[in-house]
């Protein structure tokens, strides 16, 4: 019997279950993996999966299931693309119906019937194949454009630069959107229909980072149990992003100069070659310009990733975009948490662009996911009081005269330097001396 090309991920704390469930969906499907808790798989760079089952409890003596609805949550939107079903007792109908209307695709009810599970999975899977075409076609891109003359160029300068093989280097700060622009970059290219891979440099050790991206033999090393694919070699006729490069040993640095330069890679612990196809995109927060100057980072490697480099503006700079990025992470999160009911003060919109939002389009998404979670019928400015310096007095006043204000508490902030002063608000100075003239501010 030939067996379906499918990744099965099962979700229990009881290894027993896992065990023999994985034995016997072996006999039918390509990849089975087990864990004994959703948090490994989160956590996890290399799978991905099909399907998931899903157990709704994993701390003993809490047979809830709430546990299992917040993981349900996280496995949704780590991994979208999965169909995900829940397991749960014959008395815990309700929950399982709870879980339905929450994004699990369908619940299997314990002691199940192993044929049976397999009918249930095997239509899932056809389904999903049915309207996978229209789902991919339907989908959002990653990065939300805004109205910005800043973005606007970005976005005509991508049009050219994303269908084409050119290593291309993100600049920019924390929560800018680095990540998302390169899925954006990877949608609009040939390689679209690949897979897009990321890996964050400031996030593991670098013996970690070399197996993760390289992979390894089995034997290479005491815990190499087996074979395991890198992320070159997952990320094939797809995209692989490295995130943080900036943050690279100068060790690591080399054999990543030699990867690029020769489009050839080794597995840890072999002698043979691998070819390198993939597009690799590479981003930082860094003054990596500074690291070359300092010997921190290799220039021979920064020519050979920055074919083209992108510099995200900080959101401070681009807050005509605000009201846009409000709106669309307002419905995000308004979706996620089935809370179609709310709705969004319209003066809100405009009060969010004189915050100063440090965290960049990151904090702005979290403020309103938040907002979300605590609003009960409508989204004021109260709800993101607490993320700027600005007092409610202000907030109270029309824009002229917010503007005014705001102003003046920037002067005072930055004990009226004038450049920083103009930084801060997103403006240059000639404009900040052109607003305090209207304004009659003085020094």
């Amino acid at each position: 019997m030939n067996k379906i090309n499918a990744h099965i991920c099962i979700i229990d704390d009881d290894e027993s279950i896992l065990f023999s469930l994985k034995l016997w969906l072996l006999k039918f499907y390509s990849e089975v993996s087990t864990f004994t808790h959703p948090k490994k798989i989160v956590l996890s760079t290399q799978i991905f999966p099909d399907l998931i089952l899903l157990d709704m409890n994993f701390q003993k003596g809490n047979e809830s299931g709430k546990e299992g609805m917040y993981w349900m949550q996280e496995l949704k939107f780590r991994f979208p693309d999965a169909l995900i079903f829940v397991f749960t007792a014959f008395g815990d109908v309700p929950l399982a119906i709870e879980s339905l209307k929450k994004g699990a695709f369908d619940f299997i009810l314990k002691p199940w019937d192993n044929n049976e599970l397999v009918d249930k999975i095997n239509t899932a899977l056809q389904s999903h194949k049915k309207t996978e075409k229209k789902q991919v076609r339907n989908e959002e891109l990653s990065f939300v454009w805004g109205k910005s003359k800043i973005i606007q160029q970005l976005k005509s300068q991508l049009e050219k630069i994303a269908p084409t093989e050119a290593k291309i280097l993100i600049l920019g700060e924390n929560g800018t959107g680095k990540s998302a622009l390169a899925k954006e970059i990877h949608q609009k290219s040939q390689r679209k229909n690949g897979k897009f891979i990321s890996i964050d440099v400031g996030s593991i050790n670098e013996t970690l980072f070399e197996s993760e991206l390289f992979g390894y033999a089995k034997g290479a090393f005491t815990d190499a149990k087996k074979d395991k694919k890198g992320l070159l070699e997952l990320a094939e006729n797809g995209t692989l992003f490295i995130d943080e490069i900036a943050n690279l040993s100068t060790q690591l640095q080399a054999k990543l100069l030699s990867v690029i330069q020769n489009r050839k890679y080794f597995r840890i612990g072999e002698t043979q070659p691998r070819t390198l196809n993939a597009r690799m995109i590479f981003a930082t927060n860094e003054a990596i310009y500074e690291k070359v100057i300092k010997g921190e980072f290799r220039q021979d490697l920064l020519f050979r990733i920055n074919t083209f480099e992108i510099e995200l503006p900080a959101l401070r700079n681009r807050k005509e975009d605000i009201p846009v990025l409000a709106n669309y992470f307002f419905e995000k999160w308004k979706k996620f948490y089935q809370k179609n009911h709310l709705v969004l003060d319209k003066n809100c919109l405009e009060k969010l662009t004189l915050f100063s939002w440090q965290g960049n389009l990151r904090e702005l998404e979290n403020a309103f996911e938040r907002a979300v979670i605590l609003a009960e019928h409508q989204i004021t400015i109260d709800e993101f009081a607490d993320k700027s310096s600005i007092s409610s007095e202000i907030l109270d006043q029309d824009l002229k005269t917010m503007e005014s204000k705001l102003i003046q508490l920037k002067l005072e902030e930055h004990q009226y330097n004038i450049s920083h002063t103009a930084n801060s608000l997103g403006i240059s100075r000639a404009a900040l001396y052109r607003k305090m003239k209207k304004f009659n501010i003085s020094l």
